[in-house]
């Protein structure tokens, strides 16, 4: 499993990070792609429990949101406006008895959950300066604190983290994925020059316990619908959800905290 994990990571990860280093609608068509078919994955796993997600409401709406994120990613107002478009739309459906509102709320859900946190990695790339670098941070952290997780966890864990939700994670792992992951932010920040040292530790502590928040809902959205992985795109990682699931809590936290920061600066 190991072996597997570790060559699919040497496949996928350099075309991350070209999409990141590209930027524009290279790194867009990134986002797009791991909202299309996170939605789709999403809509297998709902489909378990009775839901469906509506397509022709879904896909259209993410790409738009992708497209206008991407066109003025200074203008957060217009993304959350497309976005209230397809909550409308959900609404409108129900209001007219086409779906049910639970129906309606859990469309809503996905569509906020997956595309809608992704526009803001956009923001990140192409609307702030060191944009290239703030978003090899934001995957730095992820990865890093995935991995000391899994190490520090295997050697040491004796306490469980959340064992209805992910039985195997434990609190000494936790712990040291978050010291992975400012370890390795201060080592980049140390290249890039990103910004100022305490501010990197900042988001690197808030980023990576956001990011392990995100995979523990993941984790409950799986066992929800009774399912192992969310999908097996990529081999020994499961599905794009389960190796992105950090990523749609880590990128709006990350784009918070750099807004306010530039706020006092």
């Amino acid at each position: 499993m190991l072996k597997t994990r570790v060559i699919s990571a040497l496949i996928f990860v350099p075309l991350i990070l070209l999409a990141t280093y590209f930027g524009g609608f290279v790194f867009a068509a990134l986002m797009l792609a791991i909202a299309i078919i996170g939605g789709y994955e999403f809509g297998k796993m709902l489909e378990v429990n009775a839901y469906r997600l509506l397509p022709w409401i879904y896909y259209p709406v993410t790409v738009l949101l992708i497209v206008m994120a991407q066109l003025a990613p200074a203008n957060g107002g217009a993304t959350v406006a497309v976005a209230f478009l397809g909550f409308a739309a959900y609404l409108t459906l129900f209001v007219f008895g086409k779906i049910r509102f639970d129906e309606a709320a859990v469309n809503s859900l996905v569509l906020a959950y997956i595309p809608l946190t992704l526009t803001t990695a956009i923001f990140i790339r192409s609307g702030m300066a060191e944009g290239m670098y703030l978003i090899f941070l934001l995957l730095l952290i992820e990865w890093l604190t995935d991995s000391g997780a899994y190490f520090i966890g295997s050697a040491f864990g004796k306490h469980k983290l959340m064992p209805r939700v992910s039985p195997k994670k434990t609190v000494e792992g936790a712990l040291g994925g978050i010291a992975a992951a400012v370890v390795a932010a201060v080592l980049l920040n140390a290249f890039a020059h990103i910004g100022p040292y305490w501010l990197i530790v900042i988001i690197a502590v808030i980023v990576s316990v956001a990011g392990q928040l995100g995979d523990l809902c993941e984790s409950a959205v799986k066992r929800w619908a009774q399912v192992k992985d969310s999908g097996n795109l990529i081999p020994g990682h499961g599905g794009i959800l389960d190796r992105f699931d950090s990523m749609f809590f880590a990128a709006p936290v990350t784009y918070l905290i750099l807004t306010v920061y530039q706020l006092f600066v």
